[in-house]
């Protein structure tokens, strides 16, 4: 069985504006360990709204379609929202975020570069560096 970890939408965006170096080794690393990189929605759509003024539809659709046939799209459900609402978290957007992961059998881990945000995650959160550090042991 493949292990799971849910990547927040930070480090897909790291890669594409290269302003994080251990975000795109990430990638690297989880592709020699046979490791499903999961997503929701929601990073699917931020992607789009923080990518597509550079670059035109075609090269957006593009990649838009490479994020979601390279990586597991996780649902999310109206008990997620509710958890959501109901949670902790300072960030209404996080929460949603860490309750979709939550409701996936096996998720192992959050990657993401704001470990902060996630700081009442009842998984575990790394930054893609320490989680790169923790695979290579």
């Amino acid at each position: 069985m493949s292990r799971k970890v849910f990547v927040d939408t930070n480090v897909f965006l790291d890669v594409v504006f290269a302003r994080h170096k251990p975000s795109a080794q990430f990638f690297q690393a989880v592709q020699q360990e046979s490791i499903t990189l999961c997503v929701s929605l929601k990073t699917i759509m931020d992607f789009d709204y923080f990518v597509k003024g550079g670059i035109s539809k075609e090269q957006m659709k593009s990649m838009l379609s490479d994020l979601v046939s390279m990586h597991q799209l996780l649902p999310t459900s109206k008990q997620n929202v509710l958890d959501a609402l109901n949670s902790r978290f300072s960030d209404f957007e996080d929460a949603i975020q860490h309750f979709t992961a939550l409701s996936e059998p096996g998720m192992e881990a959050i990657i993401t570069r704001n470990k902060r945000d996630f700081r009442h995650s009842r998984l575990p959160v790394y930054t893609p560096d320490e989680f790169v550090k923790m695979i290579k042991l």
